[in-house]
């Protein structure tokens, strides 16, 4: 019972993590087409759209195999 309520925990938060992504990745695609900070601004425009792909994807899949905070150390992320 345990081991199933702890596989929808990890589902949910994963699910979580996928969908703020779909935000974020959402947001700066809006500012890209609208020409609006920070798609303007490539020195910023490329880091944050690199973050956004590439940090949830690796917490999503380091979620199920390490525990918080080593992920989070494992990620740069402060705890």
């Amino acid at each position: 019972m345990e081991t199933v309520l702890r596989g929808q925990r990890l589902f949910t938060t994963r699910l979580a993590i996928g969908l703020v992504q779909g935000l974020a990745l959402y947001l700066l695609y809006s500012a890209y087409e609208a020409k609006a900070w920070p798609a303007t601004n490539g020195l910023a425009f490329a880091p944050l759209t690199m973050v956004c792909l590439f940090i949830p994807t690796l917490l999503i899949s380091a979620l199920g195999e390490m525990t918080w905070q080593k992920a989070a150390r494992w990620l740069c992320l402060p705890r």
